[in-house]
C-alpha cells in the first residue's frame, strides 16, 4: 500500500502532520465537474485538508485538490466530526529507510465531539531511541 499524503493541523501555534485523517462530508466539499480527474495512489481521498484547533474547536481551514472544491468559504467548524485526531510531537526520526515516514517521541490524541475538543492525551513513544 502506498503511504498517503498527510493532512496538516495547526495546534497551539505549531504545524503538525496528522497520523489519521478526519472525514469531510459532501455538504462541505464537492467534485469539480470535468471530464478528467487526477488520481494518485498517494492520496486516494483526492484532497489534502488543513485543520486548526482554535479555542478548543476543530476547524477545517483549507483544501488542496485539483478535483474537489469547497461549497462555501472556509473556515468550517467540524461539528460533524466525532472521534480522535492524532499527531506526533517532540523529537522525530525516520522510521523507514526508503520513505519519509517519521516516529515521534510523543503522540497527542485529541478526542473530538461535534467539533469540540473534550480531551487531550499525550503518550510517550517508549520505543523511540
Amino acid at each position: 500500500m502506498t503511504i498517503q499524503a498527510g493532512e496538516l493541523l495547526f495546534y497551539e501555534g505549531e504545524k503538525h502532520y496528522l497520523i489519521n485523517v478526519p472525514s469531510i462530508p459532501d455538504s462541505i466539499i464537492q467534485l469539480i465537474p470535468r471530464d478528467y480527474y487526477e488520481k494518485s495512489t498517494a492520496c486516494y481521498r483526492g484532497y489534502v485538508a488543513t485543520w486548526e484547533i482554535k479555542d478548543d474547536k476543530l476547524y477545517l481551514t483549507d483544501l488542496s485538490s485539483s478535483n474537489y472544491e469547497f461549497i462555501h468559504s472556509p473556515p468550517f467548524l467540524a461539528d460533524w466530526f466525532n472521534g480522535q485526531i492524532k499527531f506526533g510531537t517532540g523529537n522525530k526520526k525516520l522510521s523507514s529507510s526508503w520513505v519519509s515516514v517519521y516516529d515521534y517521541k510523543f503522540e497527542i490524541h485529541l478526542t473530538i465531539e461535534n467539533g469540540l475538543v473534550i480531551e487531550d492525551n499525550i503518550f510517550e513513544n517508549t520505543s523511540f531511541r
